[in-house]
Formats: structure tokens, sequence, C-alpha cells
């Protein structure tokens, strides 16, 4: 079988593209890790309709995302944040992930299981993890956009199996309990405010458990009809 030169362009670039999700991904747990907040906010596409749903709730739009790594978060540089911050590590590992882009070359879709262990100092924003480690097992799926030639995240969920510190026996925890959620965030209500970082309640996340169904796609039309570009 022959294939055209046009055919063998298009593989190629649905393999950079691969590759530079997976590089975007890779970023996003090492600058989480580090708590530098700022650098992940400019992995996000600077769009209103940008949507992080986290486990406690859901920021909208490219405002939404500053607001929660660089405000509920706290950045690094931010002297307050960083005092919370001091003696934490928040390791995160990407595994068995799947990954899709459209034929068109401008959106994609990644979903993965994520692995890692979260290291707590004495400043921690809840006294339950206080001088803590812990065991962090979670998934996440994310959409990816093209904007100017650059694969940003576009939309992005998380939702946790299990989050217990290490001197707890994993045949002694049970089903995560989850967060207490929230429909929307805004300026007066952040779902994370200083000292009460995890609510621990017993609310389901806002949408469904367990790794999403992801099959090949021509355009995000095809997969979200009137949410695309």
């Amino acid at each position: 079988m022959i294939l055209s030169l046009e055919k063998v362009n298009v593989a190629y670039e649905i393999e950079q593209a691969v590759t530079d999700v997976r590089k975007t991904m890779d970023k996003f747990s090492q600058y989480y890790a580090t708590f530098d907040m700022k650098k992940i906010t400019e992995l996000w596409a600077l769009r209103e309709d940008d949507l992080y749903a986290a486990p406690w709730g859901c920021y909208d739009g490219i405002e939404g995302v500053r607001r929660c790594f660089l405000a509920d978060y706290g950045d690094r540089s931010d002297p307050a944040a960083a005092e919370r911050q001091k003696g934490c590590v928040m390791i995160r590992t990407v595994d068995s992930e799947l990954i899709f882009v459209a034929e068109d070359i401008q959106t994609a879709q990644i979903a993965c299981r994520v692995w890692g262990t979260d290291i707590f100092g004495e400043n921690v924003w809840d006294e339950f993890y206080k001088n803590k480690s812990c065991n962090v097992s979670m998934n996440m799926a994310a959409d990816l956009i093209r904007e100017d030639g650059v694969w940003k995240i576009w939309h992005m969920r998380e939702w946790t199996n299990w989050h217990h510190p290490h001197d707890i026996p994993a045949t002694k925890v049970g089903r995560y309990p989850g967060f207490v959620l929230k429909e929307k965030t805004s300026e007066d209500t952040p779902p994370i405010a200083p000292g009460r970082f995890y609510e621990r309640g017993y609310s389901e996340p806002p949408y469904p458990q367990g790794l999403p169904m992801l099959r090949p796609y021509k355009t995000f039309d095809d997969i979200a009809p009137g949410l695309g570009r």
C-alpha cells in the first residue's frame, strides 16, 4: 500500500501532537508538586469556556482557573501561601494514559490514572493532615486545544479514589468519603478557604465515577456538539 505524502504528514502531526499533549500534562504534575501555580495557569487556554472540575467543585473560564490555583491554592511566590506550603510536596505521576487527537489536529483528549504521595508540613491548612504523608489515587480526564499552535488545557476533571495517611493500612480504608461540593465557585465563597482546604463530606462529584470512554474523532463537535470552536 502506497501512502500519499499528505497522509504521512497528517500521521506525523498526530504523533507530534500526542507527544506535546503528554508534555503539557507532565508539566502540570511537575508544577503542582512544587506549588508553582502561576506556571500551571499558563498551561491553560485563554478562553471563557475553560473548565476545571476539581473534587470539591467547578471553576469556570480562565479567570476561574486562575482563582483556583493563584488564590485558593496559592502560588509559592505569595508569602502567605508559601508559609502554608512550607514542608509540603504533592507528587503526582500519570499512569495508564489514553490519548486521542482529533483528525483536524485542533483538539485532543486524555484520560489517565494518577498516583502519588502528599506530604504535609507544620503549617498545613488542615489540622487533620498536619505533619502527615498520604497515599493518593485519582482519575483525571482532560480536553486540550491548540491555541496559537501550542497545546493548552481546555477542560479538566479530577476525582479521588483514595486519599489516606500512610499510617492507616489500606485494608482499614473504606470508600473515599469525598468533599463538600459547591455547584459554582464565586469570589465570596471560595471552596478552599484558609484553614479548611479539604472539607470531608459525603457528596458525590458533579460527574460520573471512572474514566470516560474515549474514541477516535474528527472534530470536537463530533463528541460535544455546540461546544467546539
